[in-house]
């Protein structure tokens, strides 16, 4: 909802670390079945904060709202484990799965 820019913190927020992930929080947009453009906006990170793990936080909780929010008919067993699967893979761990057979 933010005017595109460049923004900064006026005043220190009392944890740091917790208003940059707000932020990056913030600008998720769920995107699956229609084009989403990331908002024009960005923030310049305070001095002291580790913006690779904010990253990689922002990045996780995105997943996990990509598939959260992705209707039950689009994200069956089937496509959660192969999510699953694909998250395993670009770390490098191991994946199984059991599948029921009847």
């Amino acid at each position: 909802m933010l005017p595109p820019g460049v923004y900064r913190f006026a005043n220190a927020p009392h944890d740091t670390r917790l208003a940059v992930l707000a932020f990056a929080l913030g600008s998720y947009r769920f995107g699956r079945y229609r084009k989403t453009e990331a908002p024009d906006v960005r923030l310049v990170p305070p001095d002291g904060v580790d913006v690779a793990a904010i990253a990689r936080m922002a990045e996780a909780a995105t997943l996990a709202r990509d598939l959260i929010n992705t209707p039950s008919n689009d994200m069956g067993p089937e496509e959660l484990a192969l999510a699953a699967r694909e998250l395993a893979s670009r770390f490098g761990a191991s994946f199984s799965c059991i599948v029921a057979r009847n």
